[in-house]
């Protein structure tokens, strides 16, 4: 017969292991990294550090520094290194240059795809321009990523050849989220009316109205 005492002594051995386990997967969860990824084509493919393989969107990472392979086929495949703290979320994007028939006719079967590639380009390109920030401030706040939205500046449309003017490119694919982007920029300080909006939804870009 089974001593009852050798029984509850186990289960309470268990019972410390398991939470024990818990706490510890909890620290490790608690001090990892969220990367948001953007990617133009989105159906690219990410490879961290030579070994694990993702999609664009949400990457969890571990603090340190990281080497992120960026391929799709058609297009010129790209590296960056990034240095992440623990608990910390980061934001970045990135829009592959086609080299190739293939990646051209990618684009041009989805131009919202290669909208948001302009105005990712147009941000990079303008975000070191002091002078384009003082003139436009909201710059600073953008590019920005929310949970139904994404809001990204590029090129006018309504003066192409002034590069000092530049729009505002809201990629939501309903009203209800292109709402929460206008609230999201008059939270921050700023009239959406004063600026040149145009919203990028699926393959499709439509001006504000």
């Amino acid at each position: 017969m089974i001593d009852k005492r050798i029984i509850l002594t186990a289960a309470g051995s268990l019972s410390v292991l398991i939470f024990v386990v818990g706490i510890w997967q909890f620290a490790a969860g608690a001090s990892g990294t969220t990367l948001i990824l953007t990617v133009v084509p989105n159906d690219s493919k990410v490879t961290i550090d030579s070994s694990a393989t993702a999609n664009p969107g949400y990457i969890s990472l571990k603090p340190g520094g990281h080497n992120l392979f960026i391929y799709r086929d058609g297009f010129e495949a790209k590296t960056i290194k990034i240095k992440v703290a623990a608990g910390q979320t980061y934001a970045d994007s990135f829009a592959l240059v086609a080299n190739s028939q293939t990646g051209t006719d990618w684009l041009k079967s989805h131009p919202g795809q290669a909208q948001q590639a302009e105005a990712i380009n147009g941000a990079a390109a303008n975000s070191k321009g002091a002078v384009i920030t003082r003139q436009q401030p909201i710059l600073s706040v953008i590019p920005y990523i929310g949970s139904y939205f994404r809001i990204d500046f590029g090129r006018s449309k309504k003066q192409p050849g002034d590069p000092s003017i530049v729009a505002l490119y809201i990629s939501a694919v309903s009203n209800t989220a292109r709402a929460k982007a206008l609230r999201w920029i008059t939270d921050q300080g700023y009239n959406p009316a004063d600026y040149e909006i145009l919203y990028v939804g699926g393959d499709e870009e439509v001006p504000a109205r």
